[in-house]
């Protein structure tokens, strides 16, 4: 499974590439948020590639929603428009296996970085960059720094006043912005210590990375301090960390 999901992506990746640095029109949907001809390219390979394995595919470009089903895709076929928009390579696909609510396996791949994050309980978390040095270690994360030096996670586009508010009053003086889902995959390699995200977020942003950075030895709060789940009201989530 966790193949086909890498495979899926990585042709999910090639379909962006071909528009990339290219010009193409951009509509918005009604939450404003932007839609490009990638974005549709990249669902069409996708959810092509993912059907063999006759589950659900609920795609942040597809119709489907909702399903009653256990064990179903979750995917965001190109996550980081904006940073697609800005030209600044920092954009991704992200597939996830959702098995009673978890993400049971996922993979974010950074097409314009040719750097692909993976993970499934069977194989561990991984990286491949530029189509080699595969390192299937499983590691835990290494201990979370003293605050002095804890190094913070924020977004490119879309952060709050109250996550700098927050690293104040936290002592966390480091900081760096990182595009799309690429942020799970930097705090499952230990570049980074914490992800604090205080504005809204489909599930389809964060189940894949969710996969790589538990099995990496990290985690996914939500703020009861519980692991964050999958299937919520329109697929939303809440503040997490």
């Amino acid at each position: 499974m966790l193949e086909m999901v890498i495979a899926a992506a990585q042709a999910g990746g090639a379909a962006i590439m071909a528009h990339y640095k290219q010009p193409f029109g951009v509509a918005y949907k009604e939450d404003g948020s932007p839609l490009t001809s990638a974005d549709t390219a990249s669902h069409r390979v996708i959810c092509d590639r993912l059907g063999a394995a006759g589950l659900p595919i609920i795609s942040e470009e597809g119709e489907l929603r909702e399903t009653a089903a256990a064990r179903y895709f979750l995917v965001d076929p190109l996550d980081g428009t904006k940073d697609f928009l800005a030209r600044n390579d920092e954009f991704c696909v992200c597939i996830a296996l959702i098995t009673d609510e978890f993400p049971a396996l996922g993979v974010i791949y950074a097409p314009a970085l040719d750097l692909l994050y993976a993970a499934s309980a069977e194989t561990g978390a991984f990286v491949v960059r530029g189509g080699k040095g595969l390192i299937t270690t499983k590691q835990s994360l290494p201990p979370m720094p003293t605050a002095d030096h804890t190094r913070m996670l924020t977004s490119r586009f879309h952060d709050a006043p109250s996550v700098g508010e927050w690293a104040e009053l936290n002592g966390v003086a480091h900081s760096v912005a990182v595009g799309s889902a690429l942020k799970f995959g930097f705090l499952a390699e230990a570049k980074a210590e914490v992800y604090p995200r205080f504005v809204g977020t489909k599930e389809w942003d964060t189940a894949a990375g969710q996969a790589v950075l538990e099995a990496a030895g990290g985690a996914v709060w939500d703020m009861r301090g519980a692991r964050m789940r999958y299937g919520k009201p329109a697929r939303r989530n809440q503040s997490f960390f």
